[in-house]
């Protein structure tokens, strides 16, 4: 497998558009439509900022790339556990405002401790470029539909993201042999 198809593949499970979908709060359409623009624009600083500071993040905690790693495999994994069981991202109920955008949407929607671990993971082994590139199409397939909601697709997206859920785990797994391997 390419390295794109495989850092594309690691956000697209990370991120969890299906996921996200069910998850979304119910807003009314003007308001869920300024509130994700301001998630995809927040979510998209958050994770460019982590993939261009990644190095010297890494740097001033001490740590490897090798380990760390391994550890956002440790991080990923269980997040693919609840996608396989729970099939939606776990998030509170957002407010009719705007500031859905940021609570939840962005964060912990967008942005998920796992995703952000695997942003940081790739901006040190392969270039905050290639990241950024991985991370734009699953990203703005998010934010799609978490306009859009699950609605009539709700069985579907229960069951992708179920799937994805499944194929986080694996990645996760293959992550900590790449690790364990460099080490």
């Amino acid at each position: 497998m390419s390295d794109g198809i495989r850092l594309f593949l690691i956000f697209l499970a990370a991120i969890n558009p299906p996921a996200i979908a069910l998850s979304t709060p119910a807003l009314s359409s003007a308001v869920r439509r300024r509130a994700v623009a301001l998630a995809l624009v927040v979510a998209g600083v958050i994770y460019i900022l982590a993939a261009l500071t990644a190095e010297r993040f890494l740097d001033a905690l001490d740590i490897a790339p090798e380990t760390f790693r391994i550890a956002a495999a440790i991080v990923m994994a269980p997040a693919g556990m609840y996608a396989i069981f729970r099939a939606r991202v776990a998030a509170e109920s957002a407010e009719e405002s705007w500031r859905a955008g940021i609570f939840p949407l962005a964060l912990p929607l967008l942005v998920s401790p796992a995703t952000l671990a695997a942003a940081i993971s790739i901006g040190v082994d392969d270039g905050a470029g290639k990241a950024a590139a991985a991370l734009a199409v699953p990203l703005v397939l998010a934010a799609g539909l978490a306009f859009a909601g699950a609605g009539r697709w709700r069985p579907a997206a229960d069951g992708l993201a179920r799937m994805l859920g499944a194929l986080l785990v694996a990645l996760a797994v293959a992550l900590v042999v790449d690790g364990v391997r460099a080490v």
